[in-house]
């Protein structure tokens, strides 16, 4: 995500790119100013960074309050933010709460509930799932197939969550898919339905997606994931919801944030997807964006793309 987007900037006309960059990150980086990250001086050159930016776009994950926690920090700076702001980012982060809202809409949501012990899951039968209240990605997400197997999974999940207090949901069925979304505070217009790959065991292995993914739930997906963005008050920029796409379109999580599939997206719609994060964050949402390619993405960031000739996904 991070090569993707400082890609794209670098491509615009008139300002140049500043990133901070871990050093054990492989490859290049088309910024004309590179921060190197020390061990322990994060804050100190995030600061120093965005005491020279006129805009920035944040990428980190949810968990532990992280991704609102930096936010936060360019709010304060006066620094626009090409992403959602902080409130935004703490109400999607909170999965139990999120859930709560949508299914308060009747949006389609599946069943959760909080599980502070393995004995407060068992009510939803199984197969169930365990995961972290604000995980990102498959960080501690566990599949529990019988109540023999529970206690070990809710310990790992545990583990895994660093902190974060463990919700449950009962485990449905169908295509793991998302939805990627411009948001500008006010609406949220729907850009492409993906297909996530996801592999399934005891844990769950994200290896990444296909754009676009045609499915008989492909209009509704869309439409739920627009109407869950629009009961999220804060979303701007670039969006994500995840979705099972089963009996019915079923809304699981919005993430406040670049996802993966930002790197097969600005592939398979051919535009310089920071220009229009620009457009939106200035109050600008692009009419419609059709998807002209199909773009096969890894959880690493590889992209395979073809001309798109209406071959199913």
């Amino acid at each position: 995500m991070l090569r993707a987007a400082v890609a794209d900037f670098a491509a615009l006309d008139g300002g140049d790119v500043i990133t901070t960059r871990d050093p054990r990150l492989p490859g290049e980086l088309q910024a004309r100013h590179i921060h190197t990250v020390q061990p322990g001086g994060f804050d100190d050159t995030f600061d120093r960074c965005l005491a020279t930016c006129d805009a920035a776009l944040v990428i980190a994950p949810e968990q532990g309050g992280l991704l609102a926690g930096l936010v936060e920090r360019v709010e304060r700076a006066g620094v626009l933010h090409l992403g959602s702001r902080s409130d935004g980012v703490r109400m999607a982060a909170d999965k139990l709460r999120t859930i709560a809202r949508l299914a308060g809409a009747g949006v389609p949501v599946p069943p959760t509930l909080e599980a502070p012990t393995p004995a407060a899951a068992v009510s939803l039968g199984f197969p169930l799932v365990l995961k972290p209240r604000d995980g990102a990605g498959c960080v501690g997400l566990r599949r529990v197939g019988e109540l023999a197997g529970l206690a070990e999974a809710w310990r790992e999940a545990t583990q895994e969550a660093s902190g974060s207090p463990l919700i449950a949901q009962p485990y449905i069925q169908g295509r793991h898919a998302s939805v990627s979304m411009l948001c500008d505070g006010r609406g949220a217009r729907p850009i492409s339905l993906n297909g996530q790959e996801i592999a399934e065991g005891a844990r769950f292995e994200y290896r990444g997606g296909v754009i676009p993914l045609e499915h008989p739930l492909g209009a509704r997906a869309l439409a739920v994931a627009a109407t869950a963005c629009g009961l999220t008050p804060g979303l701007s920029g670039y969006v994500g919801v995840d979705l099972v796409l089963g009996a019915d379109a079923v809304v699981m999580e919005i993430n406040p944030r670049l996802t993966t599939s930002y790197t097969g997206l600005r592939r398979a719609l051919g535009v310089n997807l920071a220009a229009i994060l620009l457009r939106v964050a200035r109050g600008e949402v692009p009419g419609s964006m059709p998807v002209v390619a199909r773009a096969w993405f890894t959880a690493g960031g590889e992209v395979r793309v073809e001309p798109l000739h209406g071959v199913a996904a």
